[in-house]
């Protein structure tokens, strides 16, 4: 889920009834390969469709909502909290993080020597 959450952060995961998720939240479920990813919910018919915010597409496996361990809502970094916007204001930066995930600062060729 670069950029919004990095290698380090502390996340805070609450429970959630799967009737009270929205598009935009960012989630905690358990993948078909058994591992847990960290994802933002792109669409809830007829199952959940999510997306790393970097990411052009969504993933290709649809998640059930019996494998969603819980809603993300607040990250620590640096030892600093804030909240994890979800509903319309998860997908707007959602969107805003797609765009800021293709600036990768080690691909920047430097400038020509002189």
């Amino acid at each position: 889920m670069w950029p919004t959450f990095q290698e380090g952060d502390i996340l805070t995961v609450m429970p959630v009834d799967g009737s009270r998720l929205r598009p935009g939240d960012c989630i905690v479920y358990i993948s078909s390969g058994g591992t847990l990813v960290a994802h933002r919910i792109a669409s809830l018919e007829p199952k959940l469709k999510t997306r790393g915010d970097a990411l052009k597409k969504n993933d290709p496996e649809a998640i059930d909502f019996t494998a969603v361990k819980g809603r993300i809502v607040r990250r620590i970094r640096f030892g600093r909290s804030s909240r994890v916007a979800g509903g319309r204001g998860g997908k707007a930066i959602g969107r805003l993080m797609r765009i800021v995930g293709r600036i990768d600062p080690d691909s920047r060729t430097p400038p020509p020597s002189r």
